[in-house]
Order: structure tokens, then C-alpha cells, then sequence
């Protein structure tokens, strides 16, 4: 109960009612304050008992990170409280270590290279127009989109660059922001902008009054991390602080609210990251998980460094026939606390101690064997630990056989394929917002009841990945045609992996060299470009033709006989 005051007391006296009710009040709100100081008490006392383990251990302020403990927090309170810690660890990994920056810059060509491209496929028959139609629907869609892509960045930045930024904060935030919008642009077909949002800007806002819009916030518990959550646990929004958190000039401490769905179905704020657990709002970084690693070879390998010094500078140890008392009290020899006789031995220096004539230099052992061992396999921890191959992330092929350089190949290329749908979901997004934008302004002449009752027929597409690269291109040149031979895979397919081009564009470029050989009287089909009348309208390298050995490997040995 609280102390009654002279004040209660005359209220009391004049107003009964009013007197204890204005008592009761306090009351509860000094029960509300005490109950909410011992949950505080209670949470923090967990935070400590949970501190030795760790919601991610990799996180723990330790030195070595070597408690096996784990959390008994959800992985969202997890996330939580280790998350700022696993960011730090990946930044310093990606900035201050060459196989930190080796995998994300690696990663960055693997998966985006020089960007994604897409194919639109409008359906005549779905749409009930002619073939013919449809097609130059398609020509114009691809134009469009061409020179969108070269625009769309809400600071001028091609597509590609953006995909780039994408993937790099999927490496070190494990997530990515992208807001879609809209500014006028003269050299761009539609109004339609696109702005990759730092993961760090997404916090939960310090007060309502520092939001700068409207927004659905229905209470602290339905705010994580900065999403925004509806009373069934579903992400419906997010909020980006104005400025980074960490800028220096710019301290703006106010929020705005992005929803993730517009009214119409299509995105405003596209969040895309790995979903690892139920309830899990916000990604977290993998290649945290190796610091240790990178932090005990950098540790080891300055300890050989400094070892190394030593051993390149010599002292030498003169003994004469001096007594020795009289050298070592002529040499700088002293007694410590313990009575002990010392004397510092420097490198490049001689040093005299008596009774005898002989020379000895210092000759500090090297690196012990294993050195290079232990190295190589720190380096596949953290390379394991970021979903890498070794030989990938470090270039270390060694002796590696062809087979097992394409399985390991082959390892990550599944991992790269992985990745590369976050991307293609981006895409897709980019797209119809594109369609979207060009049937409002009438470019695409199309019934607008019709587009808003089907319009996943106009946004269907095909996105096409950048080039692929190959270990040993002329193999699987080779083997590539055999399986389009086969009927395995169509010849399109492999075109657009060679080229990350649709393969109609590349067979029409093709056809007009062709032709434009032919016009000179050369012949297409050879590769030393003449024409023979012998050999004129074969085609021993032309896919899907007659000539079975036009993509075997043995067959000129077979012929030979060999």
C-alpha cells in the first residue's frame, strides 16, 4: 500500500469517492511498476544463465567460443540478443581477412555475375490472341525491360549493381532489403524504381512519436527486430530507421513504416532471407560461424612470423679463457630478485662468457611440419562453415583428378543455385511491378478488367541466370551435345547457360551471321570458314543434325582405328 499524503487527506475529506479512488489508482500502478521490475529482474537472471551458452556459440564473447551449451531462449529471442555480436564477427571476417572477402566477392560472381535477364512468355492461347501477336508482345516486353534494367536503380544503379549489393548483404547480414517506387525518368519506359535498403536500417523504432507515418503498430510484442507482426504472427511490414545507426553526420533517430504488400498484391518492401526456424523474422549471418578459425591461423601464423625473425638473426656466444667473473661482470650481467644472474642475449651481437675458446651461434628451429597441415584445415572449417568448397573459396586445386574437381564443382554449384532463387523471386517482383506499369500508361494495349482478373498470363516469364563457367569447356562442350543429341536437355538450355541470354535472341544473332557468310560466299557450317563443294551443307559441330560423331569425344580415335 502507499503512504496516504496530507493531499489524499484532503481530498479524501472533500470528496469521499474521488478520494479513493485517486488512492486505489496509485496503488495499481505502483503493483503495475514492481511487477514489471521483478519480469525485468527475472528476464536478465536468464540472460545471464544463458549467457555461458549462448543463443549461437560462435556469438559468445569468448575467447574460443568452445562451450558445446545451447539456448534455451527461441530462436527469436536468440536471434536477438546474439545477432548484433554475429554481425560484428562477420564484418571483421569479411574486412579484415582474405578469405572472408574471398568468399562474398567469389560469391558475388558466382551467383549474379553480370546480372539476370528475362524471357517474357506471354500465352497466346491463354490470353486469346494470335501466335504472331503474342510474339511481338514478347519483342516489345524484352525491349522495355532492356532498357528499364539500365535505370531502375533509385540512384542511377543498373540492375546488376543492385543484385551485387544484394548478394553481398546476404553474405555478411544473411538478408536483404529491396523497396520498390516510383520517380518520373525520362530515358526509362515506366516510372518504376527500385532502392536496396542496408539490413542494419531495419530496427524496432525507439518510440511511436519517431515514426514518421501511420502504421498498424499493435504493441511492443508485435514489434521483433523491426517487423512489424499482425496479431496471428504473421510479417506484414518493417521499419527502416531514416539513416544508418552507425553514421556520424547524419543521426536522423526516426523511422518510417514500409508494409510488404501493396494494396494491389505487389510488393513495396521485398524481404528475402533464410528461414531456418519457425517464427524466425529476420536472417542471421553464416560466415560468423567460422571466426574462430580465421582468428587461430592468424594467431599461429604470427607466432611463426615472429619465430622466423628470431631465427634469421644470430647471436653468437664467445667463450675465452677469461674467468668467468670477470666477463660476465664486464658484460652487463645482474642479479634479479631472486639473486639470480642474468643477462639479456640481443641478435647481432657477441657475447663473452670465459673458461674456454669457442663460438656458438643460436639456431632457432623453423616451422614445425604440421604447420602447413593445421593452416589447410582451419581454412576448411571456415570454408565448411560458409557453405563453400576449400578449393573454391582458397584456389587450391592440388593434384585433384577431373572427377573430383567436378563433384566438388558440382557441390557448389548446387549452393549457388540456392542462392540464385532469392534473385529470381527479386526478379519476378521487378517484373510484374514493370507489366504492371506499362499496361497503366497504355504501352501494352491490353483490357484493364481483363489484366486485373488474370494478371499472372501477362507477368509469366522466364528469368535467365548470367553465364556459367566450366572447368574443362571443351568436355563438356562435348558432353552438352551429346545429351542435346540424346533428347536429354534441349540445345536452348544449354544456350542460355553458356551465354545468360535468352536463346531465341542468340539463335536470331546466329541466323544473320549465317546468312551474312553466306552473302560473302563463305560457308557457315566450317569451321575453317571456306566453302568446298565436297563438304558445303554439312555440319559436323551443328547440334541435333545426322552426324552422330559430331559430338563424340573418341570418335576421330575410333575412325583411326585407335
Amino acid at each position: 500500500m502507499s503512504r496516504i499524503t496530507l493531499l489524499d487527506r484532503f481530498v479524501n475529506y472533500m470528496d469521499p469517492v474521488r478520494g479513493q479512488a485517486r488512492i486505489a489508482e496509485r496503488n495499481r500502478q505502483e503493483f503495475s511498476e514492481k511487477r514489471a521490475e521483478v519480469t525485468r529482474q527475472a528476464l536478465d537472471r536468464k540472460k545471464r544463465e544463458y549467457a555461458s551458452g549462448g543463443g549461437f556459440q560462435s556469438a559468445e564473447n569468448s575467447r574460443d567460443a568452445a562451450s558445446w551449451l545451447t539456448s534455451k531462449l527461441s530462436p527469436l529471442s536468440a536471434l536477438e540478443q546474439d545477432r548484433p555480436t554475429m554481425i560484428e564477427r562477420a564484418d571483421s571476417v569479411y574486412k579484415n581477412y582474405e578469405l572472408g572477402t574471398a568468399h562474398v566477392e567469389n560469391r558475388v560472381v558466382r551467383v549474379v555475375g553480370c546480372g539476370f535477364t528475362i524471357q517474357p512468355e506471354l500465352d497466346y492461347e491463354e490470353i486469346g490472341i494470335s501466335e504472331d501477336e503474342a510474339e511481338k508482345k514478347n519483342q516489345q516486353l524484352r525491349k522495355g525491360w532492356e532498357r528499364l534494367v539500365q535505370r531502375i536503380g533509385k540512384h542511377g544503379e543498373w540492375l546488376y549493381e543492385q543484385q551485387q549489393l544484394m548478394q553481398r548483404y546476404w553474405e555478411r547480414r544473411g538478408e536483404f532489403f529491396v523497396l520498390f517506387g516510383d520517380e518520373y525518368d525520362p530515358l526509362s519506359p515506366v516510372t518504376e524504381k527500385t532502392e536496396v535498403i542496408h539490413p542494419d536500417r531495419i530496427s524496432t523504432p525507439s518510440s511511436r512519436g519517431s515514426v514518421s507515418n501511420e502504421c498498424p503498430w499493435l504493441g511492443d510484442d508485435f514489434v521483433r527486430i523491426g517487423i512489424q507482426l499482425d496479431k496471428k504472427g504473421k510479417a506484414i511490414g518493417c521499419y527502416a530507421q531514416d539513416c544508418h545507426p552507425g553514421d556520424a553526420v547524419e543521426t536522423k533517430q526516426t523511422w518510417t513504416y514500409y508494409p510488404y504488400v501493396l494494396s494491389n498484391g505487389l510488393p513495396r518492401m521485398f524481404h528475402h532471407f533464410d528461414r531456418r526456424d519457425s517464427r524466425q523474422y529476420r536472417g542471421y549471418p553464416r560466415m560468423q560461424v567460422g571466426t574462430k578459425q580465421v582468428k587461430n591461423v592468424e594467431e599461429y601464423v604470427e607466432a611463426e612470423i615472429e619465430r622466423n625473425y628470431v631465427a634469421a638473426c644470430h647471436a653468437a656466444i664467445v667463450r675465452t679463457e677469461m674467468p668467468a667473473e670477470d666477463a660476465m661482470g664486464a658484460t652487463g650481467v645482474v642479479e634479479d630478485a631472486n639473486g639470480k644472474r642474468v643477462r639479456e642475449i640481443q641478435p647481432s651481437m657477441f657475447h663473452y662468457v670465459g673458461t674456454a675458446d669457442e663460438v656458438t651461434l643460436s639456431n632457432p628451429s623453423g616451422a614445425p611440419v604440421s604447420f602447413d597441415q593445421f593452416v589447410k584445415s582451419r581454412n576448411r572449417a571456415f570454408a565448411s562453415g560458409c557453405g563453400t568448397p576449400y578449393e573454391m573459396l582458397t584456389g587450391d586445386w592440388g593434384n585433384l583428378a577431373y572427377n573430383a574437381a567436378r563433384i566438388i564443382w558440382n557441390m557448389d554449384e548446387a549452393a549457388v543455385d540456392v542462392a540464385q532463387m532469392g534473385h529470381i523471386k527479386f526478379i519476378l517482383a521487378a517484373y510484374a511491378h514493370f507489366i504492371t506499369r506499362m499496361v497503366v500508361t497504355g504501352q501494352l494495349p491490353v483490357d484493364p478488367i481483363e489484366f486485373r482478373s488474370m494478371p499472372w498470363a501477362y507477368w509469366a516469364c522466364r528469368v535467365i541466370p548470367p553465364a556459367r563457367a566450366s572447368i574443362d569447356p571443351a568436355r563438356e562442350d562435348r558432353n552438352d551435345l551429346v545429351n542435346v543429341e540424346a533428347g536429354v536437355i534441349p540445345h536452348s538450355d544449354v544456350v542460355e547457360r553458356k551465354t545468360g541470354e535468352p536463346a531465341d535472341k542468340i539463335y536470331r544473332r546466329i541466323k544473320a551471321n549465317r546468312k551474312a557468310m553466306a552473302d560473302a560466299g563463305l560457308d557457315p557450317h566450317m569451321p575453317n570458314m571456306g566453302r568446298d563443294e565436297n563438304t558445303a551443307g554439312t555440319s559436323p559441330t551443328q547440334p541435333g543434325d545426322s552426324n552422330q560423331q559430331s559430338s563424340d569425344a573418341n570418335s576421330d580415335r575410333q575412325a583411326a582405328g585407335v
